[in-house]
Formats: C-alpha cells, sequence, structure tokens
C-alpha cells in the first residue's frame, strides 16, 4: 500500500464465495494438520452420498468445496468422473481442486483431457493458463492469454485475461502495456472491478497509489487483486520480492482466489525446499 491509510476500510464478508467453517491454506497447500467440522450442507451430503450415485457424490464434492476443502473434494470428483454422464463437470471440479491445492501439473493435465469437443474453451483455456503462470512459465502464460481475449464474451473474463496477460507480458520482460490496451473499458463488468482497475494502471490512466486507494472503496477480494498486481509491478522496478508479496500472502482471507494463489505460487519457486511460509 502506498500509505497508512490505505487499508482503514472495514473488511467486508466474503460474500457467500465460502462458507464458514472453512480451511486454511496452510491444510489446503502445505498438508499442515486441520480439523474442520462439517457445514449442514456436506452433512447431508455425506448421508446421501452413502447410498447415492455419482450424482450424490458430486454434489458432497461441492458442499466440501464450498468450505474450501478442497483436497477432500478432489477424492470425490473423481470418484464422480467415473460417471459418463457427469464426466466434464466432475473432470472440470476435479481441476480446480488441484489448482486450489497448489498442483498445478496435475489441474493442467485434467484441464486438457477435455480439450476435445468442450463446450467452454474460453473457461478451460484460461485455467489452463493459470496453470503455466503459477508454474512460472511466464511466456507460454502470455501466449495462451492472448488467446482468451478474443474468446471472452463478457466484461469480466475479458478482464481478467488482459490482467493476466500484462501480468505474464511483465514477467517475461516484455511490455505489458501493449496487453492492457486491449482492455474494452465499454464492457460491463459484473464483480471483478479489480482486474479492470490493475488495467488502468498498465494503461497508464492510474497510478499504484491511485490503484490501490481506488480499490479499498470495493472489497476485500477487490483489494488483494489490485495488491498482487501492484507488488508484482513494484519488484519489476526493483523491489524486493519477498518484501513486496509478503503483505500480500499475510492478507490470507481469500487464500482460495487465484491473485493469492499466484503470491503463493510466486512464493515457492524462491523458497527453499520444506519450507513453510
Amino acid at each position: 500500500m502506498c500509505n497508512g491509510n490505505a487499508h482503514t476500510h472495514s473488511h467486508l464478508p466474503h460474500n457467500g464465495l465460502f462458507v464458514d467453517p472453512h480451511a486454511s491454506w496452510r491444510a489446503e497447500l502445505t498438508g499442515a494438520p486441520e480439523t474442520v467440522k462439517d457445514s449442514p450442507a456436506v452433512a447431508q451430503a455425506r448421508q446421501a452420498a452413502e447410498n447415492g450415485g455419482a450424482k450424490e457424490i458430486f454434489t458432497l464434492g461441492d458442499a466440501l468445496s464450498a468450505q474450501l476443502r478442497y483436497r477432500e473434494a478432489a477424492k470425490y470428483y473423481d470418484e464422480a468422473a467415473q460417471s459418463f454422464p457427469i464426466r466434464r463437470a466432475a473432470v472440470r471440479r476435479l481441476a480446480l481442486c488441484r489448482m486450489k491445492t497448489g498442483m498445478f501439473t496435475e489441474a493442467e493435465a485434467a484441464l486438457h483431457s477435455l480439450d476435445d469437443n468442450e463446450s467452454d474453451p474460453l473457461d478451460i483455456n484460461y485455467r489452463i493458463a493459470l496453470c503455466a503462470y503459477y508454474r512460472g512459465d511466464f511466456p507460454r502464460a502470455a501466449r495462451l492469454f492472448r488467446r482468451c481475449v478474443p474468446l471472452a464474451a463478457d466484461g469480466d473474463m475479458h478482464v481478467a485475461a488482459v490482467y493476466w496477460l500484462a501480468l505474464s507480458l511483465l514477467r517475461s520482460g516484455e511490455n505489458a502495456n501493449a496487453a492492457a490496451r486491449l482492455y474494452d473499458d465499454s464492457l460491463p463488468l459484473g464483480h471483478h472491478f479489480g482486474y479492470a482497475i490493475v488495467c488502468r494502471v498498465f494503461k497508464g490512466e492510474l497510478t499504484l497509489c491511485d490503484a490501490e486507494e481506488q480499490a479499498c472503496r470495493y472489497d476485500d477480494l477487490t483489494r488483494l487483486i489490485v495488491a498482487y498486481a501492484a507488488a508484482r509491478i513494484r519488484i519489476a522496478e526493483g523491489a524486493d520480492e519477498r518484501t513486496a508479496l509478503a503483505p500480500v500472502l499475510a492478507d490470507d482471507e481469500y487464500w482460495a482466489s487465484f491473485a493469492w494463489l499466484a503470491a503463493f505460487a510466486d512464493s515457492t519457486l524462491f523458497r527453499p525446499p520444506h519450507h513453510t511460509p
């Protein structure tokens, strides 16, 4: 943040993105022990899955995912994927669980299995591009995100693709500002305001300080999206990577967001093996 007043807003709730109690990133990304009690939805889904079929097992995976319990949810999506009628839906959810637990290579492999006759190539390619980014293959990520931009018919996916394209180019040592010029701000946004704020930075319409101040007028997830990009921009300008990423990683309420996961993945690129952040 640019000044001491940038984070004086009240924390807003997570707006139904997950339910309490929910798993921590330490349990999901490092395998640290954690006991999370079943939510009522999970308890009900477990009971239904005991004597149910693939649909009930899939529903249990969804209920666990709502508690951010992706490691356990993955087991049920994998089981549900054995049923042909819901295979594609289950594999997509399984791939997302792999991403949320840091298994980026496995997530990409699952996504590639959906390439043929896939009805939503934007979502599949977007997530494959994220896996490439998380693994540090930024030139490949840039190529993949660039493909996503013209595929996006709505403003939220369009600006998300441009945001990650710009960061991928920045990490590749290329001109990130050129990517931001692909952003069409006439497309209406539903909730991806953080991505749009960052695109305005790359277009030269906002300073980083202005962007961070503007993000604080929105919810905490928006602020986190902007904070991650701001950290990467400052690192590209010479800031110490550990120092710049530290406040992003510490702000872990939305640890399952793609932006926080990117900061975590970045930290694994310079963290010694077996070190827990």
